[in-house]
C-alpha cells in the first residue's frame, strides 16, 4: 500500500518524531529523542493541532494526515524522480518517555508518574542496573517528582545494584536542590555503597562544590574512607577539580592521608596527571614523594583473596612489559602475593626508579604463571610540575587575567532554545587568557612536542599563519593539548559566558547592551570579518573588551570549552561545573567569529562541532 501525506513536510517530520520519540542521526540511523526534547517537540505540534490522543503506555497513535490511495504498485515518476521514504505502518508506539515509571521520572513528568502509580506500578520498583524511580528522578534533580514519590511511599534511601542511592545520583549530577528535598525527608548523608563511596565523594569526583557544601553542612565527613582507603580528597585530586580540592582543604582534610596503596593525594595528582591538583596540594604543606617513589602503574583491586590487575595504565612500565587488565598477580621478585593485603602488594611493586621488579601473573584461561620485568618509573617531580607549566606558559606569552567569583543567570529565555532555559549558576574564581590563542602562542607549544601542528583539516587552506592572528583549524583535542601545556584547561561554558558577561553582569554583550559594531567585534559586518575577509590579530577590539579586560569574547573565531553540548539548559550544573553527563557527539563552542553577523555576537549564543572538527573559525582560548 503507498502512503501519501496532504500536510506540510515540517510538521509531518514534527508528528513523526512525536509519535515515534525517534529521530535520525547524522550517520542516517534512528534514535532515541530524550525526554525533555521530546516533551518540546510534544507543545510545539499541539500549539498547531490538537493531538488525538494523550501519549500513554499501552497506547498506540495513529498519526493523522496519512491516508491510504491504492494497493496498487508505485506510480511511475518523471526522469529520476526517487519516491520517498515513507513508513509502511501507519500505527506507532508513544514514545519511551512515558513507558514506564522510570522514565518518567527522569522526564520529570509528573502528571505520567501518578498515572503510572495510580495504576498500580510499585513505587519502589527496580529498573536498569537494580535503581528506582526515585534514583532517576534524583539524578536528573526533579524535586517535584521526588515530592510525588516519597508522599506515595517511595523508599528514601534505596540502593542500586552498586548499592548507591537516590543522595549519590543527586550528588553526582550536581542537583543541590534534589539532596536538599531528600536530606530534608530523612536520606543518610553517610550512606555508602559497596565500595564504601559516600554521597560527598560522588560530589567531590564530579566537582560539584554547591553540594559538597550543602552535604557538609548537614554531617557529611570530610574525612570518609572508602574500601580502598581513598578519602573524598584522593576523588577530588583524581579528577583535577580543583575547586573541590580548594573546599575540602578548607575544611582540615589531612593532605598526607594514604590509601590501601600507600598513595597520598599527591601521589594520586601524579598517577592522574594534574599538576594544577599537585600545585594546590603543595601550597597545602603536601611533600613530595621521597627517592622510593618508583612506579609501575597499575591499578589493583583487592578481591576474594587474589589481586586483580584492573588497568595497567597506557604508556607506564606495566603496560609497555605486557601486564594486562584482567591479571592476576601471584608474586612480586621472589615473594609469593599469597595471604598478602593490597596495601603489601603495592609497596613490593614500588622502589627506587629505574630498578627491576620481576612480576608473575596468572592471566585467567591463558596462562597459570607468566613472569614479566618492569622497570619502575618516577613519579612526577611535582615540586617541578607547576614551575614548568609556568615556564610553559612564560615562553608562549599567556597573559592571564582573574575572574572573580559570583553568581550570574546563564542563558535567555528570548533567545533559541539551546539558550533556554535562563537559570542561576554560581561560579567560583578562576583565570583566563587575556587573548585568543595566537599562531605564535601555538607554533611554540608544537616546537616543544606537546602539540599537533594546526591546519590538517581539509577547511583550512585560507587559514592565516600571522604571529598575532589567532590559530585556528584546532581540534578539541589540540585546544586541550594546548592547555595543558601552559598549565591550564579549557574553560567550561559557565565560566565562558560568566567571563564574556564581564563577570557575570545582566548584559547582552562583553560590553554592555549596545549594539555590536566593528570598532567592538570582528565579524561580518556587511564584508566578512569587518572587511579583512579573515582573522584580526587578538586585541584589535579594545572597545568591546570586558570589564575585566579580556579581548575578543566575542567575534574574531569560535572558542573550544570543555562541555559536551545539550541542545538546551535543562538539567544543567548550577554550580559553575562541567557538563560531562551525558556525553553527545558534540562539544561546546563560543564566541561567535568573523564570519559571523551581529546576532551571533551575543554572550549567550552557543555552537557546537564534533571533536576532531576545525576550521578557520574555530580557535581557543585557555582558563586555569
Amino acid at each position: 500500500m503507498w502512503l501519501r501525506q496532504d500536510i506540510p513536510a515540517e510538521r509531518l517530520l514534527l508528528k513523526v518524531q512525536v509519535y515515534s520519540g525517534l529521530r535520525i542521526d547524522s550517520k542516517g540511523r534512528p534514535e532515541r529523542i530524550p525526554p525533555a526534547e521530546w516533551a518540546r517537540l510534544r507543545a510545539r505540534l499541539a500549539a498547531v493541532e490538537p493531538l488525538p490522543i494523550d501519549p500513554s503506555p499501552g497506547l498506540t497513535a495513529l498519526v493523522q494526515g496519512w491516508r491510504p490511495v491504492s494497493s496498487s504498485p508505485a506510480p511511475a515518476l518523471p526522469g529520476n524522480a526517487v519516491p520517498p521514504k515513507i513508513a509502511q505502518v501507519p500505527a506507532v508506539n508513544p514514545p519511551a518517555a512515558v513507558r514506564t515509571l522510570h522514565d518518567a521520572a527522569a522526564a520529570g513528568d509528573v502528571a505520567a508518574v501518578r498515572r503510572f502509580l495510580a495504576q498500580g506500578t510499585p513505587v519502589n520498583s527496580k529498573g536498569q542496573e537494580e535503581a528506582s524511580p526515585l534514583h532517576r528522578a534524583a539524578g536528573a534533580g526533579h524535586v517535584s517528582v521526588i515530592d510525588a514519590l516519597l508522599s506515595a511511599g517511595a523508599d528514601v534511601d534505596p540502593q542500586d545494584l552498586a548499592g548507591a542511592t537516590p543522595l549519590h545520583y543527586a550528588a553526582r549530577s550536581g542537583k543541590d536542590e534534589a539532596c536538599r528535598r531528600l536530606l530534608s525527608r530523612g536520606a543518610k548523608v553517610e550512606s555508602g555503597t559497596k565500595r564504601g563511596e559516600t554521597p560527598l565523594m560522588w560530589a567531590a569526583e564530579s566537582g560539584h562544590t554547591t553540594v559538597m557544601e550543602f552535604l557538609l553542612a548537614n554531617g557529611a565527613d570530610p574525612a570518609s574512607r572508602d574500601e580502598l582507603a581513598q578519602t573524598p580528597l584522593h576523588k577530588a585530586v583524581a579528577q583535577g577539580r580543583t575547586r573541590a580540592i580548594e573546599l575540602l582543604l578548607s575544611e582540615g582534610v589531612d593532605v598526607e592521608a594514604v590509601d590501601k596503596s600507600g598513595a597520598a593525594p599527591l601521589l594520586t595528582a601524579s598517577l592522574w596527571n594534574q599538576p594544577l591538583a599537585a600545585g594546590i596540594l603543595l601550597k597545602a604543606g603536601a611533600k613530595p614523594s621521597s627517592s622510593n617513589n618508583g612506579i609501575v602503574g597499575l591499578s589493583l583491586q583487592e578481591s576474594s583473596g587474589t589481586i586483580r590487575v584492573v588497568e595497567a595504565f597506557l604508556g607506564m612500565p606495566a603496560e609497555k612489559a605486557g601486564i594486562k587488565a584482567g591479571d592476576l598477580i601471584i608474586a612480586v621478585d621472589d615473594q609469593s602475593t599469597e595471604g598478602l593485603s593490597l596495601s603489601d602488594v603495592c609497596r613490593l611493586l614500588r622502589g627506587p626508579p629505574g630498578q627491576k621488579v620481576a612480576v608473575a601473573v596468572h592471566r585467567p584461561g591463558i596462562s597459570p604463571k607468566q613472569w614479566f620485568t618492569v622497570v619502575r618509573q618516577a613519579a612526577v617531580s611535582f615540586s617541578a610540575t607547576p614551575a614548568s607549566a609556568s615556564v610553559a606558559a612564560d615562553k608562549a606569552g599567556v597573559k592571564w587575567v582573574h575572574i572573580p567569583g559570583g553568581s550570574f543567570m546563564m542563558g535567555s529565555d528570548s533567545g533559541p532554545p539551546e539558550e533556554r532555559p535562563a537559570h542561576r549558576v554560581s561560579v567560583g574564581f578562576f583565570e583566563m587568557a587575556k587573548t585568543e590563542v595566537t599562531n605564535k602562542q601555538y607554533r611554540a607549544c608544537v616546537a616543544a612536542g606537546a602539540c599537533t601542528p594546526a591546519g590538517s583539516q581539509s577547511r583550512c587552506k585560507s587559514a592565516s599563519s600571522v604571529d598575532d592572528q589567532p590559530v585556528v583549524c584546532v581540534d578539541w583535542n589540540q585546544a586541550a593539548s594546548f592547555a595543558m601545556w601552559v598549565g591550564g584547561r579549557l574553560p567550561s561554558e559557565t565560566e565562558w559566558e560568566y567571563a564574556a558577561r564581564s563577570a557575570g553582569e545582566d548584559w547582552r554583550y562583553p560590553w554592555g547592551n549596545e549594539v555590536p559594531t566593528c570598532d567592538r567585534a570582528a565579524m561580518n559586518n556587511d564584508s566578512r570579518g569587518c572587511g579583512r575577509n579573515e582573522t584580526w590579530p587578538v586585541c584589535s577590539k579594545t572597545a568591546g573588551n570586558t570589564q575585566q579586560g579580556l579581548c575578543d569574547m566575542v567575534g574574531n573565531v569560535w572558542e573550544w570549552t570543555q562541555d559536551w553540548y545539550h541542545d538546551s539548559y535543562e538539567g544543567a550544573p548550577t554550580d559553575g561545573s562541567l557538563w560531562e553527563s551525558p556525553e553527545s557527539p558534540a562539544r561546546v563552542c563560543r564566541s561567535g567569529s568573523w564570519d559571523g553577523d551581529a546576532t551571533r555576537m551575543r554572550a549567550t549564543t552557543r555552537s557546537k562541532k564534533a571533536p576532531g572538527f576545525g576550521d578557520s573559525h574555530i580557535g581557543i582560548r585557555v582558563a586555569r
